[in-house]
């Protein structure tokens, strides 16, 4: 949307008068496109009939309860606005950390990425460091906070009282300690080039803490259709409406502070992280939106608001509330969609258009925004200009691989782009109202990314870890095989195989896979995964495979878990797949014994991801000439063979140094001896070109 006010009041206007209308018409509450009145009727009949969902009910009313006690002004109050600096990291100063906790340093980053701590409800605006517990910042920046609300009610560093940015353990003014770790919102920055953002990552984790609120409340009205909880999510909803169109991380970013994605997009978030905003808040509003109509104390509340804050929107009635919402929430994700503001892995954008075109449920705008999913557009992170569609077909077609994973290299990227249009394939399906396009209909081979992660695991039970995925040594559950992902095969395609393999995924115990708590039989689709273990055992067949389009082959000798597999890696060895070419794992009862290195300390400019975790010499193959790989986007296979105790393969990846080396080509092979309780491998790389080989090994 256009950043002219006078602009965006008309639009905001002309959405109203259509809301307006179609309100009136309806003469009874509105619905989002997936909680129909027959789900929302079939998920509280379920509550009554089931002890299980009686037990989700429960759960989200407990969930909800501290939200429903505060009082509408407390809830209201919780939404800052685009003036309060928010970040994902205390001490990141232009893609370089400058120090640590002010006590402790920089060792409390030694074990994790993100180490400090923030309780939001039982102590807000301060951060803590897990080494010393000490809490920062030192003044009280909750009484500054107030003092900062501007005429339209939100936070404003420069209206602020700075007589109350002192440290309050040393009050006296001639004390040294006076201004030790005050914050005023933009950090406490002791030298050039130090900073100490402890507002900045608390506001980020308060951002979060106010949309789990929206999404709690929503929830438990959904399950129990109590109106106290739509009218305490609406007063939140309707307030983030308020700023959301002034949301622009990219201000921060310019200035060096970090986050997801871009220096210059985002809205509350960076633009990767904010796609679950989107998510989140779009899904609440599906919810909670038959909620909204007849709350007469709901639109009065807002109504007193706008007269005493100037906001920029008319406040009073359901269509007043309805179109705030929807103009300046619903319609503003989708408009930031299209711009790249808000743009993370693919797949990611693509699911949020479609929450937002269901969540919105008006034609024709729904049809028109599920139609832009279709139309052409570049393929790549970021890459979509104003103009571009959501390239579906293309990124379906011409940028996934023939074995259903996406163009990132680590699985937990690559991966996720099958999970996120496999978001956009259910909801189109499940919307009814659009017939235009079908993944499944109409990109057969679309199938294939609800079987990619169970396929990529070794020994049906862990990811290997490639690139920006897992750490070292771990060996975590499988990627993007959670058994309700893969189920989903069975659901639309009717294939009982997909129900078989959900089983399996779920260590051979149907469980609560397929359950639809909005469906008039919850457990149709348990009942069929029941059926397909029954059928053909609870015990998934161990055996390797080659991926040639994704680039990974494996040979692997059971039993599940604690047998041994020995994996190569030849796919794409840029973006999140490190420079890695060519490198292998080993696993054996239940252990990593040749472990690759797994996701990097921190994406950017940081020194040791630059020199060491992205580059060749931590992983397990050749540097030719001291330099590193050019991209190559998958190795040519020579061979692949597997056999009950003995399996190897070969790849050639001469084009990993083109007009270097003539050959790159390595190959493994693993062969079980004695009782098959053990194995051994034999590792041959043939190089030829090139001055300088060098052979890293890591075990």
């Amino acid at each position: 949307m256009s950043n002219n006010p006078c602009m965006k009041a008309l639009v905001c206007s002309l959405v109203m008068t259509g809301v307006a209308a179609m309100a009136l018409a309806a003469e009874g509450p509105e619905y989002g496109g997936y909680y129909t009145p027959e789900r929302i009727a079939n998920l509280r009949a379920n509550c009554d009939r089931f002890e299980w969902a009686k037990a989700d009910r429960a759960a989200a009313v407990r969930r909800a309860e501290k939200f429903v006690q505060m009082t509408d002004d407390e809830l209201w109050r919780l939404v800052p606005g685009q003036k309060l600096p928010r970040c994902i990291d205390v001490n990141m100063n232009f893609g370089v950390r400058t120090g640590g906790c002010p006590n402790c340093g920089d060792v409390i980053y030694e074990t994790t990425k993100y180490p400090w701590r923030v309780d939001v409800w039982g102590k807000p605006w301060k951060v803590q460091c897990p080494r010393c517990q000490d809490w920062f910042p030192k003044n009280d920046f909750g009484k500054f906070y107030e003092s900062a609300i501007d005429e339209t009610g939100c936070f404003d560093a420069e209206k602020g009282d700075r007589s109350l940015l002192f440290n309050t353990d040393h009050p006296d003014p001639n004390d040294p300690l006076h201004q030790w770790c005050v914050d005023d919102g933009w950090g406490w920055n002791p030298e050039p080039g130090k900073v100490n953002r402890f507002i900045g990552y608390y506001a980020y984790q308060h951002w979060g803490a106010v949309k789990d609120v929206v999404a709690v409340l929503a929830a438990a009205y959904l399950y129990t259709g109590d109106p106290r909880y739509a009218h305490k999510c609406g007063v939140v909803l309707d307030r983030i409406s308020d700023v959301y169109p002034e949301m622009d991380w990219g201000v921060y970013g310019r200035q060096g502070w970090f986050h997801s994605g871009s220096t210059w997009g985002g809205k509350i978030e960076g633009s990767i992280w904010e796609c679950g905003t989107v998510s989140q808040l779009c899904t609440a509003y599906d919810m909670v939106k038959s909620g909204l109509w007849n709350q007469p104390e709901l639109y009065a509340f807002l109504a007193a608001k706008s007269r005493q804050y100037r906001l920029p929107t008319p406040k009073g009635t359901y269509e007043q509330l309805v179109g705030n919402i929807e103009a300046n929430l619903i319609t503003e994700f989708v408009e930031a969609i299209k711009v790249a503001r808000i743009y993370g892995n693919e797949g990611g954008p693509q699911a949020n258009v479609a929450e937002c075109a269901v969540a919105l449920n008006r034609e024709p705008t729904s049809t028109e925004w599920l139609d832009w999913l279709f139309e052409e557009g570049p393929v790549g992170q970021g890459a979509i200009r104003e103009g571009d569609g959501g390239h579906l077909p293309a990124l379906i077609i011409g940028a996934m691989d023939r074995d259903g994973v996406g163009a990132e290299g680590a699985p937990g990227y690559s991966l996720g782009w099958g999970a996120a249009l496999a978001r956009v394939s259910d909801l189109i399906e499940d919307y009814g109202k659009y017939r235009r396009h079908s993944l499944y209909r109409d990109f057969p081979m679309f199938a294939r990314t609800l079987t990619a992660g169970w396929r990529v695991a070794i020994l049906a039970h862990t990811t290997p870890n490639i690139g920006d995925s897992g750490s070292c040594g771990n060996r975590g559950s499988i990627i993007a095989a959670d058994p309700n992902f893969i189920v989903r095969g069975y659901k639309y395609l009717h294939d009982p195989y997909y129900a078989l393999l959900a089983g399996w995924a779920n260590k051979g115990n149907p469980g609560r896979i397929g359950r639809d708590i909005t469906a008039l039989d919850p457990d149709a689709v348990t009942k069929v995964v029941a059926e397909q273990l029954e059928l053909h055992g609870k015990e998934p067949p161990v055996r390797g495979d080659n991926m040639p389009g994704y680039g990974l082959a494996s040979i692997e000798f059971g039993p599940r878990d604690t047998g041994q597999a020995l994996w190569m890696y030849y796919g794409l060895n840029s973006v999140a797949g490190h420079t890695s070419e060519l490198q292998f794992g080993y696993d054996a009862y239940g252990h990593t014994v040749v472990p690759t290195i797994g996701y990097r300390e921190l994406w950017g400019d940081w020194p040791k991801s630059v020199e060491w975790e992205n580059g060749q010499i931590s992983h397990n193959t050749v540097i030719v000439n001291e330099t590193q790989q050019s991209t190559l986007r998958v190795g040519t296979p020579a061979f692949f063979v597997h056999f009950d105790d003995f399996g190897g393969f070969c790849v050639d990846s001469r084009e990993a140094y083109p007009g270097v080396t003539e050959r790159y080509e390595r190959t493994m092979a693993l062969m079980q001896v004695g009782d098959g309780n053990a194995s051994y491998a034999l590792d041959v790389f043939r190089v030829a070109g090139g001055r300088d080989h060098l052979l890293s090994f890591h075990a």
